[in-house]
């Protein structure tokens, strides 16, 4: 962020972001499973916006995927953001924070009175602002500062247009969730730096199965396997019509009838927005984008566009 104008909106921004950040930690239970480097790391390759979960529990956060507890605070996070503000002044981080993921548990004050001393504990890091009333930093306001936004008993606020639909039931549900995605994503890039107003963009790449039958890793890669090296699924399906048409085509016989596979969400819009930019000079508004599973490639492209 240092070599963008200190009079940009923190709503004009494109910012790469984790989808459930401290899930790097999963016990091997796949579903839970939406990371695979630390919170420190995340952030020295260019992540600027987490999703942080929360179990309330003895007075304090700890750091749940659902049920599953991380081995992590929210002392941790904050202490980890510190320590990256140290060597990275000039950056800004969004933090998506949700204080519901597991029932709460042996509490003598409310979860609003938690997070608020949370706030006066690390009040030096954080922008005393409030993003849900509508109010929009610039840059120079909130180098070296966390943006919070509670999502726990109420929505993102009036500020964002939020994509998160995250259900993909089965497989074959894999393009309704990119349809989604880049349904919002063209509503961010048609929107110019002029008409960005206070409007903040948020979509999120991730998804699972409500039943078990999908990972996070299958929505991010479309791979057959976890592994980062397997090749993407066959659908099963073959066809000459437009069916899906932004999944690769293979083995096409002369009538053009062809085998359809899979592509994950990440691949799907990094070649989306690549393509996107060979064909323009300006850079593309991307809002807020959460994934899991980001690689190097889609992480430094979204931090393209603030160039």
């Amino acid at each position: 962020m240092g070599k963008v104008p200190d009079n940009t909106t923190f709503a004009a921004l494109s910012l790469p972001g984790t989808h459930d950040s401290m899930s790097f930690q999963s016990y091997d239970i796949e579903l839970a499973h939406c990371q695979s480097i630390t919170l420190q790391g995340q952030l020295q390759s260019g992540i600027r916006a987490l999703d942080i979960r929360c179990r309330h529990i003895d007075n304090a956060c700890a750091i749940h995927h659902g049920q599953i507890y991380l081995d992590a605070s929210l002392d941790d996070v904050f202490q980890t953001i510190q320590f990256f503000f140290l060597h990275h002044s000039k950056e800004a981080i969004f933090m998506r924070i949700k204080g519901d993921e597991e029932k709460p548990f042996n509490n003598t004050r409310t979860w609003d009175e938690t997070l608020a001393a949370y706030k006066l504990k690390y009040e030096s890091l954080i922008w005393n602002g409030d993003i849900k009333s509508g109010t929009i930093p610039e840059l120079r306001d909130i180098r070296g500062k966390i943006i919070i936004d509670d999502t726990t008993a109420s929505p993102w606020g009036s500020s964002f247009n939020v994509q998160d639909e995250f259900k993909v039931s089965t497989m074959w549900n894999l393009y309704d969730k990119w349809s989604r995605v880049k349904h919002q994503l063209q509503l961010s890039t048609a929107t110019g730096q002029s008409d960005i107003g206070n409007t903040i963009f948020v979509n999120f790449l991730s998804g699972v199965s409500p039943f078990g039958l999908v990972n996070p890793w299958f929505v991010a890669s479309g791979h057959a396997h976890s592994r980062v090296d397997s090749d993407f699924r066959n659908t099963g399906v073959s066809s000459a019509t437009d069916l899906w048409p932004d999944f690769p085509r293979r083995d096409c016989t002369a009538n053009s009838m062809c085998s359809i596979f899979f592509k994950g969400i990440n691949y799907l819009f990094y070649d989306h927005v690549k393509a996107a930019r060979k064909t323009s000079s300006t850079s593309q508004h991307l809002g807020i984008v959460y994934a899991d599973f980001p690689g190097k490639d889609l992480i430094e492209l979204i931090i393209q566009q603030n160039m």
